[in-house]
């Protein structure tokens, strides 16, 4: 009896606690050792939060109902397999995380692209967009195919207020 007396409250405070941390932590602080962003994956985007491993990036194109680009903080890596295994699944939970996200917070019923492709920039980075028959590449891809459409000041806000909303 005394035993369920000790354990009771740890099993409970052990529930609560798992119940409020978040599964996929947040943070805005330091890059992985070394990691630098390449200029190249850097320009069009606007960085909408970082992950455990990945920095989430929002493409400047509103050609598309939504383009993120998820980049892994780690230094000199080019393919997937370059990654740790336990890197490795740690990309695949934040891809998980950011796509049902973003299919919960857009009109139902697009389509979600995912592609680590790395043809024109070698830096590994995973691209996740969300395609409507109506965009103007449909159905090819989208990598290229027009021109990107830049965001007003007032719709990138209001863009990155809602993914920032969504995905924490």
């Amino acid at each position: 009896m005394a035993f369920l007396a000790l354990a009771a409250p740890a099993f409970v405070g052990g529930l609560v606690t798992g119940f409020l941390k978040p599964s996929l932590p947040f943070r805005k602080g330091k890059r992985g050792e070394g990691f630098v962003l390449w200029p190249e994956l850097a320009k069009g985007k606007h960085e909408v939060l970082r992950m455990d491993l990945c920095t989430v990036l929002l493409m400047d194109d509103t050609n598309y109902p939504c383009w993120l680009v998820l980049v892994p903080q780690r230094k000199d890596i080019k393919e997937v397999i370059d990654l740790s295994d336990k890197d490795q699944r740690k990309l695949w939970e934040e891809v998980s995380h950011v796509c049902r996200a973003v299919r919960r917070s857009f009109e139902p019923g697009l389509k979600l692209n995912i592609a680590a492709i790395g043809n024109v920039v070698a830096q590994l980075h995973v691209h996740i967009t969300l395609r409507s028959p109506k965009d103007p590449s449909w159905p090819g891809p989208c990598y290229g195919a027009v021109p990107p459409k830049a965001f007003t000041p007032e719709a990138l806000e209001q863009m990155l207020e809602k993914l920032n909303t969504a995905l924490h």
